[in-house]
């Protein structure tokens, strides 16, 4: 079984309403749904009606960028910010996985990752495409790793 946790962002000229009924959000929460998971991280969607009313407006190209951008940048984000307070923490050696949810994503968030981190190793997880495997590097890793790229200029 798989959950898709989605939410109708808004964007640009795009402005859009949920309604809960009680009933059903006092069902959720009974059954310890997360409601931040869902505003927060949830997969931005165009009804039906909506596509055509962006593809012929003046924000045409924003359709990509409702689902590439603010969805995955908004993830990204979070996982940086979460990924610091772990560096904080974590010891030389210590190993964590993150889940990507996608391919794409995961390898957008590892390349955030060695721009942003000098003490963190990400690799994807060997036939996991969304998975990455993050560990704290030390001093002497990153002088190693170095050394073995360089290549002789003769």
């Amino acid at each position: 079984t798989y959950n898709f946790s989605i939410f109708p962002k808004p964007f640009k000229t795009l402005s859009r309403q949920i309604h809960f009924e009680t009933s059903a959000c006092q069902f959720l929460m009974k059954f310890d749904f997360d409601f931040n998971k869902s505003f927060y991280g949830g997969i931005t969607y165009l009804s039906e009606t909506e596509i055509p009313a962006l593809k012929y407006s003046d924000n045409s190209s924003c359709i990509q960028e409702i689902v590439l951008n603010n969805v995955k940048s908004e993830f990204i984000k979070r996982k940086l910010a979460s990924l610091e307070k772990w560096c904080e923490e974590a010891r030389p050696g210590q190993v964590d996985n993150i889940d990507c949810f996608s391919k794409g994503t995961s390898a957008l968030l590892k390349h955030k990752i060695m721009e942003q981190f000098d003490d963190v190793i990400a690799e994807s997880v060997l036939n996991e495409t969304s998975l990455l495997r993050i560990r704290k590097s030390t001093k002497k890793e990153e002088s190693t790793d170095c050394d073995s790229a360089l290549i002789p200029l003769l």
